[in-house]
C-alpha cells in the first residue's frame, strides 16, 4: 500500500495532522482553482484569434481565420478535407486565403497534413457534431466552429484532467502548502494554457499522461480490481498516439501494470489499448501507405516527402529558415533545452524545485513518491536524449513558446513537486522562494496566452542580449525601388516592359517602361508611358510620357568595394533633381513613394524570397522582396496613413521586377485603404532567364 505519511516520524505526523486543512476545506480550495482555470480557458478560447502590434504587422492585412501558424493550419486543412471531401489529401483547401500552411508533404499527386493524421480523425469527428448540433462549420463560420471543437477537444479534457491531478496531489501530497502549490501550478503558470486555443497534439497528451497515470497508481494500490488496469492501457496507449515519444510511458505503464497483476495486464490493459494503436496506424495507412507517419522521413536526403518541386515552387523543407534548421551543436541544443531560451527550467522555475526532488532523494520515501520521482527523472533524461539523436532537427519544434515536445511531461514534473515541498516547506523562507519561482512561472506561461505560435520571451531577450553576428556586413539598402539597370539581351536595341493593374471599379490601369540600350558614354535612360499614378504621382496623364535619367544607379559591385552597400543607389530625391517644391517628376519616379518634407528618405530593404506566377510562363519564378514605406502625415480630417512599395524582384531576368504593389494603409489598425498592384504582363523580347545571373543581383541575406 502507498500511504501518504510512510517514512514520516511520530512527531513529524502530528506536526502535519495539527497544522493540516480539512480535508473539505482544501477540496474547496481545489474546486475553486479548478473552476478559475475553467473560466479564464474557455474564455481565451471564445475571444482568441491572431494579434498583431505594429512592430510585427504583416505585410498586407491576413484573412480573418481562427488559426495561428502553419502547425494548426495543416491540420485543420486535413480536418476540413476530411469532413467536406471525405478525403486526406489538403490539395484544394491550401489555395484559400489563409489556410496555405508549410507543414505539408507530397505524395504522388497530392499535398497532405506532415502531421499524423490520428488528430485530425478526432477532431473531424467532433467537427461533425458540432456542425450538426450547432449549425458552425469552417467555411461561415469559421471562428465559432473552430472555438467550439477546441472547447471540446481541449479544455474539457483539461478540466477534467486538473480534477484527477487535485485526487492525485490530495493523495500523495503530505502538506497543505505542497497541495495547494503544486494545483496552483498547475492550473494557471504552465504552457498548457495558451496551447488550449490552437489544435495540437500536446495538450491532449497531458491530459491522457494524467489519466493513465492515476490509473497506473491505482493498479499498484489496487491490484485485484479491474477498472484501473484497463483504463491504464487505454489511456497510456492513447497519450502515446498523440506523442509519438511516449511510446516509452506506454511500454512503462505496461511493466508497471505486469508486476502488480500479469493477469489483469494481459486480459485488460492491452485489448484496451488496442482501439487507440488501431486508428493510429490504419489512418497513418491511408495517407502514407505505411504504418510510419510522414514524419519518420524527415531530414532523409532521398525518398522524402517533405522535398518538392510543384510549378517552380519548391518545398519551404529544402530551404528552412533558421529557426527550423535548429542548432549545430549538440551541447549547445541541450544546454538551451534545460536551461537557456527554451529551458524546461529557465522558462518555468517552478520546477527547479522538482529537479532538487529529483537529486536529492531520500530512502525514506514512500513507495509512491519514489515512483513519482524516478518516472519523472528517467522520462525526462529519456526524452531530451531522444531528440539529441534526432541530429536533423535540433530545432526547438520550431516558432513555439516553450520546449513543446516535451510538455506532455508536464504532470510528472508537478507531481514531482510534492516531495522536495513537504520536506523543506515548513520554513518561511523556502515558502517565499517557492512563492517567487511561482510567480516566475506564470509570468512565462501569461506572455503567449495569445498566441501559443510564438518565440519564448527569453530568446527573444537572448537575441537582443547576444546577437548573432552579421560577419560586418551592412544592411541591404538602397533608396529607389530600382534595384539595377537592365541587362539588355545581345542583338536588343531596347527592353520595352508593359505592366498592368486591376482595377476595384473594373477595368485595369496600365504603362510601360522602355529602356533604349544607351550608346557608349551615354547616359543610360527610361521611358515611362501611360498612367502609371502609383509610379510617378498622380501628375503623369495619359498620351504623355516621362524620360528618367538612371545615371544614378551605380553599379553595386562598385558600392560593394567602397564598403558601403546603401550607396548602391544614389538619393532618388537629390540625384535625380529636386527644387524648393520637392523632388522632380523623375525623382518622384525613382523614390517610388510619396515626398514628405523635413524626413529621412525612406530607404529600400532586401526580404525574403517569394515564388509568384506570372502570365509570361508556367511555372513560377523566385523572387527577394524589396519594399520601403514612408508615413504620411494627417490632413483634410483624415489621421495617418502609410505608404508602402513592395517590389518582387528575379533577379535571373534581364529585368526583374515582376510586380510592384503600392499600398495605403491606417497608422494605427494596418486596414488597407487603397492597393495598387502593377503586374508584369509583356516582355519585348521575350521573356528569356538568364543562366549565371551577375553578381549584381539582389544582395544576399
Amino acid at each position: 500500500m502507498f500511504t501518504a505519511n510512510a517514512g514520516r516520524s511520530p512527531v513529524e505526523r502530528e506536526f502535519l495532522e495539527r497544522v493540516a486543512l480539512g480535508r473539505s476545506v482544501r477540496w474547496c480550495l481545489y474546486g475553486s482553482m479548478v473552476a478559475l482555470a475553467a473560466a479564464q480557458a474557455t474564455a481565451h478560447l471564445f475571444q482568441s484569434g491572431p494579434r498583431y502590434v505594429p512592430g510585427r504587422w504583416p505585410e498586407s492585412r491576413p484573412a480573418d481565420v481562427p488559426f495561428f501558424s502553419a502547425n494548426d493550419r495543416s491540420r485543420w486543412c486535413a480536418v476540413w478535407s476530411l469532413t467536406e471531401r471525405g478525403t486526406h489529401q489538403i490539395d484544394e483547401i491550401i489555395n484559400r486565403p489563409g489556410w496555405d500552411t508549410i507543414d505539408k508533404v507530397r505524395l504522388g499527386d497530392h499535398f497532405y497534413s506532415s502531421k499524423p493524421p490520428f488528430v485530425a480523425v478526432i477532431a473531424a469527428t467532433v467537427y461533425r457534431g458540432v456542425r450538426a448540433g450547432l449549425g458552425y462549420d469552417l467555411d461561415r463560420t469559421p471562428h465559432q466552429a473552430a472555438h467550439a471543437v477546441l472547447w471540446v477537444l481541449n479544455v474539457l479534457p483539461w478540466i477534467a484532467a486538473l480534477v484527477v491531478l487535485a485526487r492525485l496531489v490530495d493523495r500523495h501530497g503530505q502538506s497543505d502548502f505542497s497541495r495547494l502549490t503544486t494545483l496552483m501550478a498547475a492550473s494557471f503558470a504552465t504552457f498548457v494554457t495558451p496551447f488550449l486555443q490552437t489544435l495540437n497534439n500536446h495538450t491532449p497528451a497531458v491530459c491522457c499522461l494524467i489519466f493513465s497515470f492515476a490509473a497506473v497508481l491505482w493498479a499498484q494500490r489496487a491490484p485485484d480490481q479491474w477498472r484501473p488496469f484497463a483504463l491504464a492501457g487505454f489511456w497510456s496507449a492513447t497519450c502515446a498516439c498523440f506523442e509519438l515519444p511516449a511510446a516509452v510511458w506506454g511500454l512503462t505503464s505496461c511493466l508497471l501494470c505486469l508486476r502488480a497483476n500479469v493477469r489483469s495486464t494481459l486480459l485488460l490493459f492491452v485489448p484496451a489499448a488496442l482501439p487507440s494503436l488501431a486508428l493510429f496506424l490504419t489512418t497513418n495507412s491511408e495517407v502514407t501507405g505505411s504504418w510510419l507517419p510522414a514524419y519518420a522521413s524527415f531530414g532523409y536526403a532521398e525518398n522524402n516527402p517533405y522535398h518538392y518541386v510543384v510549378g517552380g515552387v519548391p518545398s519551404y523543407w529544402l530551404n528552412p529558415s533558421a529557426i527550423d534548421r535548429g542548432e549545430s551543436s549538440g551541447w549547445w541544443y541541450l544546454f538551451h533545452c534545460v536551461l537557456g531560451h527554451h529551458g524546461i527550467f529557465s522558462l518555468s522555475p517552478l520546477f527547479l524545485v522538482t529537479l532538487a526532488g529529483w537529486l536529492w532523494w531520500p530512502r525514506s520515501e514512500p513507495p509512491a513518491t519514489r515512483l513519482i520521482q524516478g518516472l519523472g527523472l528517467g522520462l525526462t533524461v529519456w526524452v531530451l536524449a531522444f531528440y539529441l539523436m534526432q541530429t536533423s532537427s535540433w530545432n526547438y519544434g520550431g516558432v513555439s513558446c516553450c520546449l513543446r515536445w516535451a510538455l506532455w511531461l508536464l504532470p510528472l514534473w508537478l507531481l514531482g513537486l510534492l516531495a522536495p515541498l513537504d520536506r523543506w516547506g515548513s520554513g518561511a523562507a523556502l515558502r517565499w522562494l517557492t512563492a517567487a519561482l511561482l510567480g516566475l512561472s506564470f509570468y512565462s506561461a501569461s506572455i503567449p496566452r495569445d498566441n501559443p505560435w510564438q518565440l519564448p520571451w527569453l530568446q527573444i531577450s537572448w537575441e537582443h542580449w547576444f546577437p548573432r553576428p552579421n560577419n560586418g556586413s551592412s544592411p541591404k539598402l538602397q533608396s529607389s525601388w530600382m534595384a539595377r539597370l537592365p541587362r539588355w539581351p545581345e542583338g536588343a536595341n531596347s527592353l520595352v516592359l508593359g505592366y498592368a493593374a486591376e482595377l476595384p471599379s473594373g477595368g485595369s490601369e496600365e504603362f510601360t517602361l522602355t529602356f533604349p540600350r544607351p550608346e557608349a558614354e551615354s547616359r543610360p535612360t527610361v521611358l515611362v508611358t501611360g498612367a502609371a499614378p502609383g509610379l510617378a504621382g498622380r501628375w503623369l496623364e495619359r498620351e504623355t510620357a516621362l524620360e528618367v535619367d538612371l545615371s544614378t544607379l551605380t553599379d553595386p559591385q562598385e558600392s560593394k568595394k567602397s564598403g558601403n552597400p546603401g550607396a548602391a543607389m544614389a538619393s532618388a530625391t537629390g540625384s535625380a533633381g529636386e527644387t524648393e517644391k520637392g523632388p522632380t517628376p523623375a525623382g518622384l519616379f525613382l523614390l517610388g513613394l510619396p515626398w514628405v518634407a523635413q524626413t529621412p528618405a525612406p530607404q529600400y530593404r532586401w526580404g525574403s524570397t517569394r515564388y509568384l506566377k506570372t502570365p509570361l510562363q508556367g511555372d513560377a519564378i523566385a523572387c527577394r522582396l524589396l519594399s520601403a514605406s514612408v508615413l504620411l502625415p494627417a490632413q483634410g480630417g483624415r489621421g495617418q496613413v502609410r505608404s508602402r512599395r513592395v517590389v518582387w524582384w528575379a533577379d535571373e531576368l534581364p529585368w526583374g521586377a515582376l510586380q510592384i504593389e503600392d499600398t495605403l494603409t491606417d497608422a494605427v489598425d494596418n486596414a488597407i485603404l487603397s492597393r495598387r498592384r502593377y503586374r508584369l504582363v509583356s516582355h519585348s523580347p521575350p521573356l528569356i532567364a538568364i543562366p549565371n545571373p551577375p553578381a549584381d543581383g539582389p544582395p544576399d541575406q
